[in-house]
């Protein structure tokens, strides 16, 4: 969610720039650039689902599993170990 600045209430969507920057925090960002961002992270989380059934559960790793359903969690967890290298164990 946008911050905004000062003692304000509102907040400008004038600078393209700001409205990156939201979008990269996190920010709910429907704009098509990112929708197809989407779309190649789905397609990635796919295949590494058929390279698991391929090579059987020998080939099971933390960038392969995902179950059958995109469950939100699962998902969560995939683009954190596999695009900002948040894997960990226990």
């Amino acid at each position: 969610m946008p911050e905004p600045e000062g003692h304000t209430r509102k907040t400008s969507f004038d600078d393209p720039a700001k409205v990156d920057g939201w979008a990269a925090r996190g920010w709910i960002d429907l704009r098509p650039r990112n929708m197809e961002t989407w779309l190649k992270r789905l397609r990635k989380m796919v295949a590494t689902r058929t390279e698991l059934r391929d090579a059987g559960s020998a080939a099971a790793s933390i960038s392969t599993y995902l179950p059958v359903t995109f469950e939100i969690g699962e998902v969560v967890a995939w683009i954190f170990a596999n695009e900002i290298g948040g894997y960990r164990i226990k």
